[in-house]
């Protein structure tokens, strides 16, 4: 007997299935910095990091910033940022909050599906490891007006 999926599900394995491209991803360009002549990721060798962060670079859907409140008459500064893996249902992606440098000062996974709200993915099981290396990706992009 087979039995459905719930939105809540689908949408996880959305969230599941691009953080361990995530991770897979920053493992193989840690292995290129380190020196390693080459790095397999996603079905392809690369043999500098250059070349793999030109394929990471134009992997999302789409980067986004947004600015915080600030008074009338003063420029507007990015302040958040929001990267689209994926949309539809399920939808996936990585959000966080930029420092003063408009640098990621964090990066979280959010997915959602049909008729639920964004949620958090955790990262289980890679914990902290994970949770940098999603930073890490986020790091890859720029977000400065």
């Amino acid at each position: 007997m087979m039995t459905e999926r719930t939105d809540e599900e689908t949408g996880r394995d959305e969230g599941r299935a691009q953080y361990e491209s995530i991770c897979e991803a920053m493992a193989a360009l840690q292995c290129l910095d380190d020196g390693l002549a080459s790095a397999d990721y996603n079905g392809d060798t690369y043999t500098t990091p250059h070349e793999l962060i030109d394929v990471l670079r134009e992997s999302p859907l789409g980067v986004s910033v947004r600015s915080s409140w600030t008074l009338p008459g003063n420029p507007m500064e990015a302040a958040e940022y929001h990267i689209d893996l994926s949309m539809g249902g399920p939808a996936c992606r990585i959000t966080g909050q930029l420092d003063t440098y408009d640098e990621p000062a964090d990066a979280h996974i959010e997915y959602q599906n049909w008729l639920m709200p964004w949620t958090e993915y955790d990262g289980e099981p890679d914990g902290e490891h994970g949770a940098q290396a999603v930073l890490d990706f986020a790091r890859l992009f720029y977000y400065a007006a």
